[in-house]
């Protein structure tokens, strides 16, 4: 043990967690706290209710190591630094997790990671093979438009009504208000695949089985969904056609139909109808208060991003064939999004400060998991994404964050080849893959991160002086689960490095491992 006092050793100990920080911007105080504590207390009442009427007794809330990590993972895509998780728990003021919530949604942080959540959400295809060159441009697109708080209305009106030439390619991509062109890229500008995925990405609708028949199970019918395709045909020439509908032919048929509602509300057609027309005016209305399924849409999705599971499985059926589990809570958040001006900071604050994203993954004891994963009872254990994993390995290791070097391009950029690699659909479902979990264990990330004598971390904690090796060992377990070690922990791995004749080699030895852990790889 060191003979420097107390308080020198405390000092020194914020110096190595500062030194940590990555070269992150410093994330300060939200401008403006959303005014939406009325909005969680209902969301609460209501999800109390069906635990009520179910006889269910729900996880008891999760403690602040647990909850920073979560909501890091979830909020900016990566764990929280040293520094975070010594000021986060030595904070004894109240309110410190909406204080911490309100500091990551200010980030811009969360604008690259709520990017590629939305990437995932609207355009799916991007994580194929065929359309993974997408991806970068795409994702600097969103992240610009979060950062300058844009409106979550407007970026699906962006996308859908962005000047395109015959090749998808934005005609002015260097224009303040244009939008990507990936979202009609990966439909190929065909009218019948951006009408499917135009229903199912924004509006929580699918409609794919309507191409060729009425839908076996839903109420859309065939002429619908080529109605629907219709609003996507380019007019017959650039010229003003006065006093028109856009048409379309529908596929091995001999009928032709006019661009219409799901509503059936009459289109009110301009007197001149030009190249984009047809999108715009269906954008118009699916972004608008008559349109019953777009905020709906959006609430479901983000609610199943962030507990695992949406009010209404499956996400792209809202047409009203499954009921929802809690049909007045759907309605009531995507009123208040609504009401926000669809201000999405709003909508992911209110559902991570509810009582239910803040609960354990543990079962309250004498009981079981609740097999009912809709009462949201019990918050699931959800795999990392390859985003999260690739940010949270440079992150535990103290290595500088590249996901905004925009000048690598898709190809090059290391975070875009890795995550590929580590890909999960649904994170609540997602298990590792053998191949996987050997890539970790022995990839060029894991080897650079964990690299004796060279990782960032490693050196500084080697090299403090006034560090003990009980000491040592709890600055790992703060880098890498954001909590310290049980006693028992500390103890068997402060004694195995202080008899280990390499302690450089031990040090990355035990860290390699807590890296390798169910417990590092997972959201819980």
């Amino acid at each position: 043990m060191s003979d420097l006092s107390q308080r020198d050793r405390a000092c020194m100990l914020g110096v190595l967690s500062s030194c940590l920080l990555l070269g992150l911007p410093t994330l300060s105080a939200a401008e403006h706290a959303p005014k939406a504590d009325s909005l969680k207390v209902e969301i609460d009442n209501r999800i109390e209710a069906g635990w009520k009427g179910q006889g269910v007794t729900p996880a008891a809330i999760t403690s602040d190591s647990e909850f920073l990590r979560r909501v890091s993972l979830d909020l900016v895509g990566r764990i929280p630094t040293i520094a975070e998780v010594r000021g986060f728990l030595a904070d004894d003021k109240p309110q410190k997790r909406e204080r911490f919530v309100d500091r990551l949604l200010s980030s811009p942080e969360f604008a690259h990671h709520a990017a590629t959540i939305l990437r995932r959400m609207w355009i799916p295809q991007t994580d194929t093979q065929e359309f993974k060159r997408l991806i970068f441009d795409y994702e600097s697109w969103l992240a610009r438009r979060l950062r300058e708080r844009a409106p979550f209305d407007e970026l699906v009106r962006q996308q859908l009504c962005v000047p395109v030439n015959g090749m998808a390619v934005p005609i002015n991509p260097d224009g303040d208000e244009i939008g990507s062109s990936a979202f009609i890229a990966v439909s190929d500008m065909k009218p019948e695949i951006l009408a499917a995925n135009t229903a199912r990405a924004f509006q929580g609708i699918n409609i794919d089985c309507a191409q060729c028949h009425d839908h076996p199970f839903a109420r859309w019918t065939r002429e619908q969904f080529w109605q629907t395709a219709a609003f996507f045909t380019r007019p017959s020439t650039d010229v003003a056609q006065p006093n028109a509908a856009l048409t379309i032919a529908v596929d091995d048929t001999e009928m032709t139909v006019e661009a219409t509602l799901f509503t059936s509300k009459p289109v009110k057609w301009p007197n001149k109808i030009r190249v984009g027309t047809g999108r715009e005016l269906l954008a118009d209305w699916i972004i608008s208060s008559e349109n019953p399924y777009f905020a709906r849409n959006a609430v479901n999705r983000m609610w199943a991003n962030f507990l695992g599971t949406g009010f209404i499985e499956p996400l792209d059926d809202l047409s009203g064939a499954i009921p929802a589990s809690h049909p007045q809570l759907l309605d009531r958040l995507a009123e208040a999004f609504v009401q926000s001006d669809f201000d999405l900071r709003f909508l992911v604050r209110t559902i991570v400060l509810s009582r239910s994203y803040q609960l354990s993954t543990v079962s309250p004891s004498g009981s079981s998991w609740v097999d009912d994963p809709q009462l949201f009872a019990q918050m699931p254990t959800r795999s990392l994404t390859g985003e999260q994993l690739y940010n949270s390995l440079r992150t535990a290791a103290g290595l500088k964050q590249d996901v905004t070097a925009t000048h690598l391009g898709y190809r090059k950029h290391p975070r875009q080849k890795f995550a590929a690699r580590f890909l999960v659909q649904r994170p609540s479902e997602g298990q590792r893959a053998l191949v996987q979990t050997l890539l970790l264990m022995n990839g060029s990330l894991t080897g650079e991160a964990t690299a004796a004598g060279q990782t960032p971390l490693l050196v500084a904690i080697e090299s403090a002086p006034f560090l003990s090796d009980k000491e040592r060992v709890e600055t790992l377990f703060l880098a890498t689960y954001s909590r310290r070690p049980s006693e028992g922990e500390g103890r068997s791995l402060a004694d195995h490095l202080k008899q280990s004749e390499d302690r450089s080699a031990a040090l990355a030895d035990i860290f390699w491992a807590l890296l390798n852990s169910s417990e590092f790889n997972t959201n819980h």
